[in-house]
Formats: structure tokens, sequence, C-alpha cells
């Protein structure tokens, strides 16, 4: 289990939170009513998100640090990849557009205040940032990755 690369595991819990907090926030700047939409028995949207958008920035954090293990124990070829650089810019540019995201919203309590248009924004920021990471991961596993020879 040590060598297994522990990255490619972790990538899940941030993008599935800091997506949902996003869907939930640009449906509320919208004007769609997220109670009805995206609604959690007991829970306020607002709250929902805040605590998504929060634990998705926590979570980066270990999925970063197992990212930069993974890293170093890649081939040097691989290391120098510009789509591997990109991604990592890309990444850390997600990051610090939730962080930014989560330190703008309102704190979730009553009356439960959506987040501000800012906030959305950088979510917004965020998620594009996700997409255009995720593309480039996919560019260094399916053709950037070194093959055995029996495979060329």
């Amino acid at each position: 289990m040590r060598a297994h690369p522990w990255h490619p595991v972790l990538v899940h819990f941030p993008i599935a939170c800091w997506t949902i907090a996003a869907l939930i926030d640009g449906a509320a700047l919208l004007g769609f009513s997220p109670a009805s939409a995206a609604s959690v028995p007991g829970v306020e949207p607002a709250a929902l998100s805040f605590a998504l958008l929060w634990l998705g920035v926590l979570l980066g954090v270990p999925t970063m640090i197992f990212g930069f293990v993974d890293f170093l124990r890649l081939p040097p070829q691989l290391q120098r990849s510009g789509a591997l650089n990109w991604h990592i810019f890309a990444m850390l540019g997600a990051w610090a557009a939730f962080l930014g995201a989560a330190l703008l919203k309102p704190k979730p309590v009553p009356p439960f205040p959506p987040a501000t248009l800012a906030a959305t924004l950088l979510e917004i920021a965020g998620f594009a940032c996700l997409g255009a990471g995720g593309v480039l991961a996919a560019a260094v596993v399916f053709d950037g990755w070194p093959r055995p020879a029996e495979d060329r």
C-alpha cells in the first residue's frame, strides 16, 4: 500500500464538495430556489454550501501534499511534462479561488444569507480551473504516461 499513489484517490473529495457548493450558489445567484433543488432535510442550502466549500478547501490540503509526494516518484520525463506542470498551476488556482470564495461567504447563521456575488464568481472561476486541471491530468495519464515497449 505504501507504493500506491494516493493523489488520484483523494482528488474526488474536494472536487465533489466544490462542485455541489458551486451548484447551490450558482442556482441561488440565478434566482432558482436551492431549497427545492438541493435540499437535505433540516439543512439550509446556504449552510450546506458553506460547509462543503470549507470541507473542500481542507480536503484539498492533503490532496495537494500527496500529489507532491506522487510527483516526486514520477519518472523525470513525466515530471518535466508541460501538461503536468499546467495541471499543477490549474489546481492551485482552483484551490485558491475556492479558498477566496470561502473567505468571502457570509457565515451561515439564520436567516442564512446567500453567497455574495464575488464569492459565487470565484466559485465559478475555481470550477473552470478544476475543469482545465482535469483535462490536463487526463492528458498526462492517457497521453504522456510511459508505456511498456510491447504496448507501443
